[in-house]
């Protein structure tokens, strides 16, 4: 069931379906929506509730006037956990959704069953990725968020699979035009002041899956294996032919692993 709900102050555009003990709460990335999870998620309804969110800024939601930081998207995805009567949830986050995700578990441990990052890391921007990010942030205010759109969800897939998830892309493209100019830049400044979770992750008790793609245009290999190595103690999968999104591209072998990996919590 889709509904709004008023957290710090916005409107949250929220879906609630499923039934089971456990929650699933899913993230969606940067310029993506809620819907974006609707086919993955029809496979865990039987035996989860399944929570997704349209997060601050992006399509239906509202945004904070000036940054959704990770802090604030976190206090917001607790109000949502509270509406839905969940005390603990299993944090799903794909990309930008990660980085939410992480800061949720750091400031609120007690609500968090579990993490899987898909597509995600702990690290904070680099400067040469915040320049990149001011860049955007230039061209959107010039009225181009269409032409941001446009560069960034091909590039979500890996090169060699664009043309078997054409219909993907065309769609999530339409979608880009449910986003709003400032919520975006609103959005973007969060993404370049999140702090860095490396230690955190590093460090935390709770059990935590991490899923990569040996292709993926936005984190090389290099830079994953690096990760994973310095994350011995966490269970991480990196599939093959597979870019951005592999809950799309790969999602039966995505969520086997998943799957599996929710088996073992207790």
């Amino acid at each position: 069931m889709e509904n709004f709900i008023i957290s710090n102050g916005i409107p949250l555009h929220v879906s609630i379906t499923g039934k089971g003990e456990k929650t699933i709460l899913f993230l969606h990335g940067f310029l993506e929506n809620m819907n974006i999870w609707d086919e993955f998620s029809k496979e865990l309804e039987k035996e989860y509730k399944i929570i997704k969110i349209d997060l601050p800024g992006h399509a239906l939601s509202g945004s904070h006037p000036e940054e959704n930081s990770m802090e604030f998207c976190a206090d917001v995805l607790l109000d949502l956990i509270k509406y839905a009567k969940s005390e603990k949830v299993i944090l799903a986050g794909h990309s930008m959704g990660g980085y939410i995700a992480l800061n949720f578990a750091n400031k609120y441990p007690s609500n968090t069953e579990s993490l899987i990052l898909l597509n995600s890391s702990p690290f904070a921007d680099s400067d040469e990725k915040r320049a990149d990010r001011l860049r955007e942030i230039e061209v959107i205010k010039s009225g181009k968020l269409q032409t941001i759109c446009s560069i960034s969800i091909p590039k979500m897939f890996a090169e060699f699979n664009l043309n078997s998830y054409s219909d993907h892309v065309d769609e999530l493209l339409e979608l880009c035009e449910l986003h709003d100019d400032s919520s975006i830049i609103a959005v973007i400044r969060g993404l370049m002041s999140r702090p860095d979770m490396t230690q955190f992750l590093k460090e935390t008790t709770i059990p935590t899956l991490l899923l990569f793609g040996d292709n993926d245009r936005f984190m090389p290999l290099e830079r994953v294996e690096g990760l994973i190595a310095l994350l011995n103690n966490k269970k991480a999968r990196i599939l093959e032919k597979t870019g951005h999104i592999c809950f799309v591209e790969r999602r039966e072998e995505t969520l086997s692993v998943i799957k599996s990996f929710l088996s073992e919590l207790p």
